[in-house]
């Protein structure tokens, strides 16, 4: 009885999805002037950025999920000769104020960036 209860339980357990930290709101790049503003519903997200790199406006947006503190998302620069499509995976802090992770070319991780949430 003790076992099928602890199978019972643990079957429960692995069957709900984690629950997926809070990333709305803008968040900062640490060391540039670039602000993103995410957008989350359940695991699903959006991510934009606007900043200036001497007179130019880049501006970048993308998208993809969320699952626990753990964020994968591609995104794309819309009006830079750079139109190639980035990856960025980031693990979110325990107490949602900052997030670090990677960032590159899809398949070809170029380095590590860290962000902190600076608005709701």
């Amino acid at each position: 009885m003790k076992k099928a209860i602890l199978i019972f339980l643990l079957t429960i357990f692995i069957a709900i999805p984690a629950v997926a930290a809070d990333i709305n709101g803008l968040w900062k790049f640490h060391g540039n002037n670039q602000t993103m503003i995410f957008y989350q519903e359940g695991n699903a997200i959006k991510v934009m950025c606007t900043y200036r790199s001497g007179s130019n406006v880049v501006t970048w947006y993308g998208q993809g999920t969320i699952s626990g503190n753990n964020l994968r998302y591609t995104l794309h620069h819309a009006n830079t000769e750079d139109n190639g499509d980035y990856e960025q995976v980031f693990t979110v802090a325990a107490d949602g104020k900052s997030m670090s992770g990677t960032y590159g070319r899809i398949g070809n991780v170029q380095g590590n960036w860290s962000l902190e949430r600076v608005g709701p």
